[in-house]
């Protein structure tokens, strides 16, 4: 949009800065995700601890959460009917990300001193009755995983790839497993727990974890007795049967030093998706080619506007220059305030808010801040964020709504805090509702719920007044050429540039951009591995926003080219209605890849995908409206009007 200040001749120049600059970002994110990914870098949640031979190392419980791509609620592991009770009093403060992300950290009542093998110790024997071995069997049958921490280290049962034979990390470890030979549920009640150890060169007394590793076995055992053998194969095992009447619950420890893991680096096997990054190289390239055509076609648009309008080629005859025809015929109704005009600065606004959030959260994590070291740091910092945004909202809103409408600052002001923010709190209350229903661990308590509203009236609230307060005491923004008195007709337009199929046809370019990354991503939050793409998002994110962009300026000018001046809302759907093939994946990849416990966890994740869907669509709609709105008033600026 800025070529309209330069002469024709230079105009061509733009498409080779738009593909240096896109070169640029890819280079940025192949550097950035092979440093990330490759070598482990992340910011500790906090400083190491370095433990002394023979000091005690709690263990925590967490959840369990089901497996195998199913649908189904995460479970605090400690309220279990059939596993060892605890005390419950010993629960570290968690986040409000934590929160909303199930974690539900108990201390168990595992025994580990620093450097202390134990072949094997009894933990409990717990009495239960046919409900909880139906819902033990249950669970197992539904490959639930359980997660444990220890150093702020998710327990894990390593793997090997079978190309490199090199050890993998996830999250977890399985509840039990199912032998369908003899049509038998097994419970895992021994833990060969295996901790490695790092000893610092300036101390050999001290150590630091690095891993923390967890076999379990099926063991069968009667009394409160802990077999010495119980790590030899072959042992009878715990199954789940209607006369189970207690389950023995032991464990074994086992210390290991590893010469070749750093504190700093331990993190690495978590990490390390070496194999699964072609998906994300291949996803950046399907929209650095998207995008490469999109600018020739803006380039086009652009030569084509600045031929009319810009007449400084010698000896050409520009007498028809300064004729009327084409768009440039609604220079009169092009910038009529649509309907609704105070909505949509509360949406554009609303939009800027979670812009900010969304790159800022991305950016974290691309700087190390946000990592999987850091539990519930993704929520939480993107809550913050978007608190913190308000004032980009507010201003942008009030300042829109002085252009557009004029009516009082204040009320506006307060729709805009109110209409989005408040949207996703009622829906964060209904979805907690749903997940006590469920007894999810990831339900927030009505304290909770009262704290989260605070922070939006005490915090959010105020900052998108201050916002707005600026905004509105900003000049009003001038347009170029004045509104007639009387509306203009608006001829009829052809199948495709209709409201309907214009919106749906404009969301493929933007969809066929992102589609390889959205099933990476869901790929992985149905799995039991940490997504850590950051620096590949990142940017596929930005292309996204300047995909969606594109489409919306070139969409709008063409429906201005067919006298067509309802442009306003339409720019902002054009921008956001990738969101439509978004959810529509989503739907999708249910269909064909998930499995769903029932009715309930099925409706959460439809309400999950469909606000997650309406959010990115009215950020891409934010950005392609302002983008269009530029677009609009600069070649608007150039007609010349007797």
């Amino acid at each position: 949009m800025a070529l309209y200040s330069l002469p024709a001749r230079s105009a061509p120049r733009r498409p080779a800065v738009a593909t240096t600059t896109l070169l640029l970002l890819l280079l940025f994110a192949l550097g950035c995700q092979r440093w990330l990914c490759v070598h482990g870098f992340y910011i500790a949640a906090s400083a190491p601890h370095h433990y002394r031979v023979g000091e005690s190392l709690p263990v925590y419980w967490n959840k369990i959460y089901p497996g195998r791509k199913l649908l189904g609620p995460s479970l605090s592991y400690a309220r279990l009917p059939f596993v060892c009770p605890t005390d419950g009093n010993d629960m570290p403060n968690a986040n409000l990300g934590q929160r909303l992300a199930g974690d539900q950290l108990v201390r168990s009542d595992i025994q580990l001193s620093m450097d202390r093998n134990i072949t094997c110790q009894v933990l409990c024997r717990r009495e239960v009755d046919g409900d909880a071995v139906e819902q033990a069997v249950h669970l197992v049958r539904q490959h639930y995983m359980v997660e444990w921490f220890a150093d702020e280290l998710p327990g894990t049962h390593p793997w090997s790839n079978i190309m490199d034979k090199q050890k993998r990390y996830g999250d977890g470890f399985p509840l039990g497993y199912y032998d369908p030979l003899e049509d038998k549920v097994f419970i895992y009640n021994h833990f060969i727990i295996q901790l490695l150890y790092e000893k610092p060169e300036r101390d050999p007394n001290q150590r630091l974890i690095v891993g923390f590793e967890i076999y379990p076995k099926s063991v069968e055992s009667v009394g409160r007795t802990c077999p010495h053998d119980a790590s030899v194969p072959g042992m009878p095992q715990q199954a789940l049967l209607p006369s189970t009447q207690a389950i023995t619950y032991t464990y074994s420890v086992l210390w290991i030093e590893d010469k070749q893991m750093k504190w700093g680096e331990r993190w690495r096997n978590y990490l390390n998706y070496e194999n699964d990054k072609s998906i994300p190289v291949f996803s950046l390239v399907n929209a650095a080619i998207i995008l490469l055509v999109l600018t020739i076609i803006i380039g086009v648009i652009v030569l084509r506007v600045l031929e009319v309008n810009f007449p400084l080629i010698a000896n050409k005859d520009n007498s028809e220059q300064d004729e009327l025809h084409g768009w440039k015929q609604l220079h009169g109704d092009v910038f009529r305030p649509p309907e609704q005009a105070d909505l949509l600065a509360v949406l554009v606004g609303s939009g800027l808010q979670l812009l900010a959030s969304v790159l800022g959260v991305l950016v974290l994590g691309v700087l190390g801040i946000v990592n999987p070291s850091y539990p519930g740091g993704l929520i939480t910092w993107a809550i913050i964020i978007y608190m913190l945004g308000g004032a980009m909202s507010g201003y942008m809103s009030a300042r829109l709504n002085k252009t557009l409408v004029g009516t009082d600052w204040k009320k506006h002001a307060v729709r805009t805090a109110i209409l989005v923010p408040g949207s996703l709190y009622l829906l964060t209350v209904l979805l907690n509702f749903f997940g006590w229903v469920e007894h999810a661990s990831n339900t927030l308590s009505f304290g909770g719920l009262v704290g989260l509203l605070a922070l939006l009236l005490c915090i959010a609230g105020p900052i998108t007044m201050a916002g707005a307060y600026i905004g509105d005491h900003c000049a009003a923004l001038r347009h170029p050429v004045r509104v007639n008195a009387v509306r203009r007709a608006i001829p009829p337009a052809v199948w495709f540039m209709q409201l309907v199929p214009g919106v749906l046809f404009a969301g493929i370019p933007s969809f066929g951009a992102i589609f390889l990354e959205e099933h990476l991503i869901f790929h992985y939050l149905w799995s039991d591995r940490f997504y850590y793409f950051y620096g590949y998002t990142l940017v596929s994110f930005v292309l996204l926003i300047i995909i969606s962009s594109f489409v919306s300026v070139s969409m709008t000018y063409f429906q201005l080219c067919n006298e067509d001046h309802r442009w306003w809302w339409r720019s902002f759907l054009f921008g956001g209605s990738v969101s439509i093939y978004i959810f529509g994946y989503a739907i999708l990849y249910f269909l064909l890849r998930l499995q769903s416990e029932g009715i309930i966890s099925t409706l959460l994740y439809l309400m999950h995908t469909l606000a997650a869907s309406v959010l990115i669509g009215m950020l891409l709609g934010s950005v392609s409206f302002l983008c269009t709105y530029y677009f609009v008033r600069r070649i608007f600026k150039v007609v010349k009007v007797n």
